[in-house]
């Protein structure tokens, strides 16, 4: 299921860039802190979108 690593890495860069759920305030950690924590919140919201639609054509019956 290759295109299971293709959604994943889509996603990951559609919400590194959109951030959706990344507050200002979290940017603004000192050092590097607030591009490390963007971008874990960047990974839990891709995987959790894809955790969400895979559970989705499951139950749909598209993919096994």
């Amino acid at each position: 299921m290759w295109w299971v690593f293709a959604a994943a890495f889509f996603l990951f860069g559609l919400f590194d860039v959109w951030k959706p759920l990344a507050p200002a305030k979290l940017r603004r950690l000192p050092g590097g802190f607030g591009v490390v924590a963007d971008d874990v919140i960047a990974g839990i919201t891709s995987c959790a979108v894809l955790q969400l639609g895979l559970w989705g054509l499951r139950s749909a019956g598209i993919v096994h």
